[in-house]
């Protein structure tokens, strides 16, 4: 008898939560330098390994992290109150219009790749100086899906 009380004790406990706030589940990517990224999930991502990549991909969001870069990756639970939805311009350490991408805080020994979706690089450059301000020209670039990795971390883009 006691046992059946403990289940179901045990049983409402873990029912409470689900009623008391709405959870959201969090991805931390945690890198090797001591930074992290939060994703804030509202579906369910597929998390895939490729060519010495952790390659995280939901409807809408494609990103790619250097494994030699990754410390690690957890998922979190998280309170709808705790958190504020971040939003694409957040996490990207670019910007995009139909003439550059404009890298505005890039430090000395970054790294911009641009690959085609069949993996051709088409731009490959590495900051020699400190920068306040970088700009890469994509005008001559046709309309289609492009892969931007900066400091080992891929971003897919489409160019109208």
């Amino acid at each position: 008898m006691k046992r059946i009380q403990f289940l179901l004790g045990l049983y409402f406990l873990t029912i409470i939560p689900i009623f008391a706030a709405e959870s959201f589940t969090t991805l931390i990517v945690w890198a090797k330098d001591g930074s992290k990224v939060g994703y804030q999930l509202q579906e369910k991502p597929v998390i895939t390994f490729h060519d010495a990549n952790l390659v995280i991909t939901t409807k809408s969001l494609t990103v790619s992290y250097a494994l030699n870069q990754m410390q690690r990756f957890t998922f979190e639970k998280t309170q709808d109150v705790a958190i504020s939805e971040l939003s694409s311009k957040e996490e990207l350490p670019f910007s995009m219009n139909n003439e550059y991408l404009l890298f505005p805080s890039l430090t000395k020994g970054s790294s911009i790749f641009i690959y085609t979706i069949e993996g051709k690089v088409i731009v490959n450059k590495c900051i020699n100086e400190e920068s306040s301000h970088i700009s890469i020209p994509i005008q001559q670039l046709q309309s289609g899906v492009y892969f931007v990795q900066v400091n080992g971390i891929t971003y897919k883009i489409m160019k109208k």
